[in-house]
């Protein structure tokens, strides 16, 4: 198996059960829209409030994913940029997760396995009124939502390998923006809507490692802004466009670790964030912190657990911001209010 595939599944595996690591490399004309569902289930006990954050922090609230009240599958919560306030949003048997703030922080994208295969949904920001946004057979994840609130992009193997959809935000008009034989992942939009920021294997030395890529947000004009070894992914760029953090290394080398870039792929360099791996950046609403978790002290395969971690981008100024009792994943800062 390939290692990249290998790397792969591992992340998809500690995320939720049901996605396979193996796919058809068939291709297949865009997908038609699909009419939304309201799913009329959990009802969040008590209203999240966002109390000040300590002085220093990115502020905002902080969105996440954890295993600690469900063995079965991750919840979302979120909390405060401190770390203080955790509040579970999610209630399923099944998987929630891969939080993503609408631009005002009213509502949350995410993805949730409750009827079947992962799906795409949105909710409140407290939780309540989930709505099933796709409902095809395969796996439709990671939602982005863009900066205007109209669209979300996710990722789908609908028609066969991974590629880019995008929607409207009320799940109609799904449309797939990247075609080919390769694998493409983790969407995220430019903050001012024009671009869409993504990883790829279609470039991979001998099958293995992934590159950033960029492209216009109907997809057209893709550019390839990294030439790096071993797996570089998630990227995100900062509030104000100018530079991007993502995922680079390798977990063969103690990796992955966070590393930072221009927006045009130039002046790439290593975050410091200790003695420890980093996944999933996500940057504060100010762009002066990253978000991200870690299995500390060692890498994924050691069995570590994780938990959510904030870090200037300087390097300064690391903060736990939860226990290493079980799994925190995948943070998303949400925007200030």
């Amino acid at each position: 198996m390939k290692t990249r595939s290998v790397f792969t599944c591992m992340i998809l595996f500690l995320f939720f059960l049901v996605l396979g690591c193996t796919v058809d490399q068939s291709e297949t004309s865009a997908s038609p829209g699909i009419t939304p569902q309201e799913d009329q289930g959990y009802e969040p006990t008590e209203t999240y409030t966002s109390t000040p954050a300590l002085s220093g922090s990115g502020g905002g609230i902080i969105a996440f994913s954890s295993l600690r009240d469900n063995a079965n599958g991750d919840e979302v919560y979120v909390m405060n940029a401190d770390g203080s306030g955790q509040t579970r949003l999610t209630d399923n048997y099944s998987m929630d997760m891969a939080a993503s703030w609408s631009p005002d922080g009213t509502q949350i994208a995410f993805m949730s396995s409750r009827f079947g295969n992962p799906d795409v949904f949105i909710m409140n920001a407290d939780g309540s009124n989930p709505t099933r946004l796709t409902t095809s057979t395969a796996d439709d994840i990671w939602p982005a939502w863009s900066p205007d609130g109209d669209h979300i992009a996710f990722n789908s193997n609908r028609d066969g390998n991974y590629e880019i959809y995008v929607m409207n935000a009320d799940g109609s008009d799904q449309q797939r923006l990247t075609f080919g034989t390769a694998n493409n992942y983790d969407p995220a939009w430019s903050p001012d809507g024009q671009m869409i920021i993504f990883d790829s294997d279609r470039d991979a030395l001998n099958g293995d490692g992934t590159q950033i890529y960029v492209m216009n947000a109907d997809g057209s004009n893709v550019l390839r802004l990294t030439d790096l070894p071993g797996y570089n992914t998630s990227p995100v760029y900062s509030p104000n466009g100018g530079r991007i953090a993502f995922m680079c290394g390798s977990i063969d080398e103690g990796g992955p670790f966070i590393c930072l870039m221009d927006a045009d792929g130039q002046n790439i360099s290593q975050l410091d964030i200790g003695d420890g791996d980093g996944w999933s950046p996500s940057w504060s609403p100010d762009g002066l912190q990253i978000a991200f978790y870690s299995y500390r002290p060692g890498p994924f395969y050691d069995g570590k657990l994780t938990a959510i971690y904030v870090v200037n981008i300087d390097g300064t100024g690391l903060q736990q911001l939860t226990d290493l009792e079980t799994h925190s994943l995948h943070p998303t800062w949400g925007p200030l209010p």
